[in-house]
């Protein structure tokens, strides 16, 4: 499981930590939904990427947050 703080949309941003599998995603290259009001599963299709040491979120190609994660 990885979760990741500080993720951002747009101008959106949620300080609080998100865990992947909350959102659907397990693994890299899952995808999992986020929703920048609620900050729940429903709106906007979000990939996981595996990079040199550390991990981004993409959407629609765009990298929406990168940051050094560790598995929780």
């Amino acid at each position: 499981m990885y979760c990741w703080e500080n993720i951002r949309r747009g101008a959106m941003e949620f300080t609080q930590v998100l865990c992947a599998p909350h959102f659907g995603a397990r693994d890299i290259g899952d995808s999992f939904i986020i929703d920048p009001v609620h900050r729940q599963a429903v709106t906007t299709t979000t990939t996981v990427h595996r990079h040199s040491g550390f991990l981004s979120l993409t959407d629609s190609g765009h990298i929406i947050s990168t940051g050094t994660i560790a598995p929780s």
